[in-house]
């Protein structure tokens, strides 16, 4: 289920389901006002629960119908779109084997960076970093001295990986004449589409590598391949086949960018929550990728809907701080899991989706912290306080909300402790937190000294009018009394201690002091 479409966190289906059958019964109507990529539709589905998923982000709704839709078309319908791509843009991804001189299949190339100094004369040490990963050598850059002084030129294929019937084994190669000229005539061919330009702090890192617009993410060929791959698509009739193709082309749209990182094994890798551009890139042949993600696609989505009959999930498009589409008390419980504040910018990630499917979209409202945009700390929590509000306006009366949430600084969890305690909720409180868990890690969360990215599942029942709680106050000893309790209970990183000491305190202890932000900051 992951892995049929990329984005920036996705909630465990299990994990969506241990929560909607703990606090709902399989009648009960789900919603989820930040669907992301629709985890809690699938899992919605499974049990058999009718289900909203919205979402301000048009590529979110996108990728939620992707993943909450029984595709219904031919297999031979696939076929024959797969043939014709093949038949259109296979050739870009053959070279001349330099044993045996026939055509291979092209895996991957590998993209360098080229510098320029003031007389314009050309730079790099790719190939000798390449080297090193390949051979696993140490690798000392000849250009860490003068990289200051020269100004960013290119990025430029200094391999090729492929495969040739003469040998069993990938090979690796210098790009020949026929290479190189391949390059320049897709260059005076391609369109330079789609020309969405960057905004937000998140590409300010590009800047210098020259990547200001969305196409500009792309190598040459993987740009020509794309446009044509998405021309193809919306040719098509069908609107069950356009609709899952169009998921498998943007599915494939970071892995094949030059956010792709060459590692010296197969594995595509990029950083995910950035729009980070690697000194080495692996630049994945689309058609192949493509293909790829089409049959793994099918396979998984008629294992997930084999024994689903009907669709109970709706997607629509939904503002969480004014939910007018949704009746009041017309929902027995949410499942959300908001975007934590400053972890991750949505709407300039999500750029590259909606400007790939020409998606006109209105961030006005989202709830993110990002100075650069306008979106300041205070507004974010004034967006999760109306969030709150109109929670409680549409759920039933001791009802379940159940907020995933975390954040490596105490102050974000202070404000909403104190947005929590003026809504309409009630914090359930339980001594163990529950943890959702995850090896992964946004790049962000990798400057943290947590050991891996984890959520915390904050439990709130609809009250239906303000709390009635006063929280005590914190000091050291108390911060060290909840840590030992976390021993004691077997609590051992300090991103569990941490996630404990969280839970322990948001319903008994008053988180807004000068004390705990310094010993926690």
């Amino acid at each position: 289920i992951f892995n049929q479409h990329s984005y920036w966190t996705k909630q465990p289906v299990d994990a969506v389901k241990y929560f909607l059958k703990k606090y709902s019964n399989k009648e009960d109507r789900v919603l989820d006002p930040f669907c992301g990529s629709g985890m809690t539709g699938i899992a919605s589905n499974m049990l058999g629960m009718k289900c909203i998923l919205g979402d301000l982000s048009p590529a979110c709704l996108h990728i939620s119908e992707g993943y909450n839709t029984k595709f219904d078309f031919l297999d031979e319908d696939i076929e024959k779109f797969l043939v014709k791509l093949k038949e259109s843009i296979g050739d870009i991804y053959l070279t001349n084997c330099k044993h045996c001189g026939n055509t291979a299949k092209i895996k991957f190339e590998v993209l360098g960076e080229f510098f320029k100094d003031k007389n314009h004369n050309i730079h790099s040490d790719s190939k000798d970093y390449f080297l090193s990963i390949k051979y696993k050598k140490n690798f000392n850059s000849k250009l860490n001295g003068l990289k200051k002084t020269l100004e960013f030129d290119k990025h430029q294929v200094i391999q090729i990986c492929y495969q040739c019937k003469c040998n069993k084994t990938k090979l690796f190669k210098d790009p020949d004449s026929s290479d190189q000229n391949l390059n320049i005539k897709l260059k005076k061919i391609c369109k330079k589409k789609p020309d969405a330009i960057f905004f937000g702090k998140e590409t300010k890192r590009n800047i210098k590598k020259k990547i200001l617009k969305v196409y500009q993410l792309y190598s040459t060929k993987n740009l020509y391949a794309l446009n044509l791959i998405k021309d193809q698509i919306e040719k098509i009739d069908n609107k069950h086949l356009k609709k899952f193709l169009l998921f498998n082309f943007t599915s494939i749209l970071f892995n094949c960018s030059l956010m792709s990182r060459y590692r010296g094994y197969e594995n595509t890798s990029i950083k995910m929550g950035t729009y980070y551009v690697p000194p080495l890139i692996k630049d994945n042949n689309v058609l192949e990728s493509f293909i790829r993600k089409v049959k793994k696609t099918l396979y998984a989505n008629r294992n997930i809907y084999k024994n689903i009959s009907t669709n109970l999930v709706k997607v629509q498009s939904i503002d969480a701080t004014r939910m007018n589409n949704i009746k009041t008390n017309s929902i027995d419980i949410i499942y959300t899991d908001p975007p934590y504040s400053d972890i991750i910018n949505y709407s300039e990630l999500n750029l590259v989706w909606d400007s790939w499917l020409s998606f006109k979209s209105n961030y006005k409202n989202e709830m993110v912290i990002c100075e650069e945009t306008g979106k300041s700390f205070k507004n974010y929590f004034v967006l999760f306080e109306k969030f709150l509000n109109e929670a409680s306006r549409v759920l039933k009366k001791d009802k379940k909300l159940v907020l995933i949430f975390n954040h490596p600084r105490i102050d974000h969890w202070s404000e909403l402790q104190k947005v929590i305690i003026n809504s309409k909720f009630k914090i359930l409180d339980n001594l163990e937190p529950f943890r959702i868990v995850s090896n992964n890690k946004t790049s962000s969360q990798h400057k943290t000294n947590k050991k891996t990215q984890s959520f915390i599942a904050i439990v709130l029942e609809n009250k239906k009018k303000a709390n009635q709680i006063k929280l005590d106050i914190m000091n050291e000893k108390t911060v060290n009394q909840i840590y030992k309790i976390a021993l004691e209970r077997n609590y051992t990183s300090k991103s569990q201690q941490y996630d404990f000491f969280i839970n322990y305190s948001l319903n008994r202890y008053n988180l807004n002091t000068k004390e705990i932000f310094n010993l926690l900051s």
